[in-house]
């Protein structure tokens, strides 16, 4: 078991730092803001900022971006399956942003995962997220909190109240370009700014490719522009082929 499998089984998230260099995270950031411009500059304030899903539609040049093999592979464990992209989004906010309230990314008809934990669900983990921390997290831009969590605990919130900072909070730092990979199953939160900034996160949700479960915040989506990154991408065909790939693409052998 590797040091990244035990962290999300035992806590709920890892953190791989710097995995996008500067440059990356230059180009990554013009394409998104271009793609916030076309779109007629939607407020980066409010609680959330500006959400992009699916941000392929909006922004598929970040395509080529997704293809990160060292990501990938800490996903692959994970879910003990090949990895397939079911949801891209993004946020971009700025100093206007406020705090960030409690949420999870659990399926069901109550967005926050207020129902119960299925007997027979077990031991494991049905769905990531995979966020790319373009600013890193840190207290300029706004810390992401987290409240861990074991694979085998309850999905149920762990407090009342999801406004406010709570007990037993973790208060995750990372430095730009670091990808924080989590349980949907984790309960976090964020920060507000602390002076003029942006901050921008882009990633998605990944199942494995067996994983027949559908999930309300699915919203894959194809282009003919995708399908030319697809060719030139192996990573990033493997993880968006659907159905699920049938030829044999290996992520470790790319």
């Amino acid at each position: 078991m590797t040091e990244q499998l035990e962290e999300v089984l035992e806590h709920g998230y890892t953190v791989l730092e710097s995995v996008y260099t500067p440059t990356d995270c230059a180009e990554i950031e013009r394409i998104l803001l271009d793609s916030w411009k076309r779109d007629g500059k939607r407020s980066m304030g409010g609680d959330f900022g500006c959400v992009f899903h699916p941000v392929l539609k909006y922004a598929p040049d970040l395509a080529p971006f997704y293809g990160r093999k060292e990501v990938v592979n800490v996903m692959r464990e994970v879910l003990d399956d090949e990895v397939c992209l079911a949801h891209s989004g993004a946020l971009l906010a700025n100093e206007g942003r406020q705090f960030c309230e409690w949420h999870c990314h659990l399926n069901g008809n109550q967005s926050n995962g207020t129902y119960e934990k299925p007997a027979e669900y077990g031991q494991r983990v049905e769905r990531l997220l995979a966020n790319v921390y373009l600013h890193g997290s840190n207290g300029r831009v706004g810390q992401l909190l987290v409240f861990k969590r074991r694979v085998t605990d309850d999905w149920q919130s762990p407090r009342p109240d999801r406004h406010i900072e709570w007990d037993n909070q973790t208060v995750v730092e990372c430095p730009p370009g670091s990808v924080v990979i989590f349980d949907t199953a984790l309960w976090h939160a964020a920060r507000p700014p602390s002076e003029s900034c942006l901050r921008i996160i882009w990633g998605g949700h990944y199942k494995g490719k067996s994983c027949t479960v559908p999930h309300r915040e699915d919203n894959w989506f194809d282009s003919a522009k995708l399908e030319l990154y697809r060719r030139s991408n192996a990573i990033f065909a493997s993880l968006t082929e659907l159905p699920p790939a049938t030829r044999d693409v290996n992520i470790m052998d790319i």
